[in-house]
């Protein structure tokens, strides 16, 4: 029946949007876990932040120190 079609397609649409989400979470925790490792080996990571693959809040978690004040520069 169409009743049981909709209910189906709601389902699956639930399901979709569930599966996304993980994916998303699942990329995001690797962005910050490759983030962590360039700089335990010594690289600069400010441009993961600005490509918006770690937050400026997962920066400071890794770095210590607070984005905005490595990304804006200071008058001389």
């Amino acid at each position: 029946s169409t009743r049981m079609e909709r209910k189906r397609r709601q389902m699956f649409n639930r399901n979709i949007l569930a599966r996304l989400q993980q994916l998303q979470k699942q990329r995001q925790e690797q962005s910050f876990l490759n983030a962590q490792s360039l700089y335990n080996l010594g690289f600069s990571i400010e441009q993961y932040v600005q490509l918006g693959s770690i937050t400026a809040e997962q920066y400071k978690k890794i770095t210590g120190q607070d984005y905005d004040a490595v990304a804006t520069p200071q008058p001389a």
